[in-house]
């Protein structure tokens, strides 16, 4: 693996590999405070035992085949109640690169990357916070590249989608290449993030089923508010969920 990458302007200059670890965010967020982890860090590990997802879920990927890393940057421009402008930023980020290579790449709220009907990648981001803002923010992403098989039929890997085996390090050069671009745009409180999102959003204004904890509902998403909760109009009028209120079914 690289020691630096050179596309990116400031981002993967500092390259930690580890073989094998519990998890990189963990590994990130309990080395923040030491000299060597500076903002555009990134924890590149071939095998992560106890992967972590949104929800709590876990993330699982077979040793060796996919991009499985976190990246430390330093949002100080960013007040809590923004931060979901980093979910925007590394969604559309993890969207440009698989759109590169295959089609029907959706973005299914808030931060899963989805090709047609099945999941690819996901994103985990865990912020320390100083002064009401954003002191630090891990971004964790696992993105399925060349795995073959998997325990669920709902989900890919870019491979399986394109029918070749694909080179892993350059990927991830080209990812953090889309994540420097939109997360500048973000320091510099460019406000198109939020529609460049909603138009690669999963769903988006379509008649679907959803649930939530009194049962299942007819809705349509109309967007994704300032604190990054959805936004669904429904028979009984616009309602605004948060991650672990709504889930998707149908």
């Amino acid at each position: 693996m690289h020691k630096f990458f050179a596309k990116p302007l400031f981002l993967g200059k500092n390259v930690i590999f580890l073989p094998e670890c519990h998890s990189t965010n963990d590994y990130a967020l309990n080395a923040l405070n030491k000299p060597d982890i500076r903002e555009g860090t990134v924890i590149i590990t071939d095998n992560q035992t106890k992967g972590r997802g949104q929800r709590g879920n876990i993330w699982v990927s077979e040793p060796g085949k996919n991009i499985i890393l976190s990246l430390v940057l330093e949002p100080g421009f960013l007040q809590i109640s923004q931060q979901f402008g980093l979910t925007l930023v590394t969604s559309l980020a993890v969207y440009d690169l698989l759109s590169q290579y295959v089609p029907q790449v959706r973005i299914k709220w808030p931060n899963d990357i989805y090709i047609g009907e099945k999941k690819t990648a996901g994103i985990l981001i865990e912020n320390s916070l100083r002064n009401n803002k954003i002191e630090h923010a891990v971004i964790g992403i696992g993105i399925n590249i060349n795995q073959q098989g998997f325990l669920s039929n709902l989900a890919t890997s870019l491979s399986l989608e394109k029918g070749e085996v694909l080179e892993r390090e350059a990927l991830i050069e080209e990812l953090l290449v889309f994540i420097e671009k939109w997360y500048l745009k973000l320091k510099k409180g460019q406000t198109e993030l939020r529609d460049e999102y909603l138009s690669r959003l999963y769903w988006f204004k379509e008649n679907r089923v959803f649930e939530d904890a009194a049962g299942e509902f007819e809705g349509s998403i109309l967007g994704v508010d300032p604190l990054g909760r959805l936004v669904v109009k429904t028979t009984s009028g616009q309602r605004v969920f948060d991650i672990k209120e709504v889930k998707f079914i149908k």
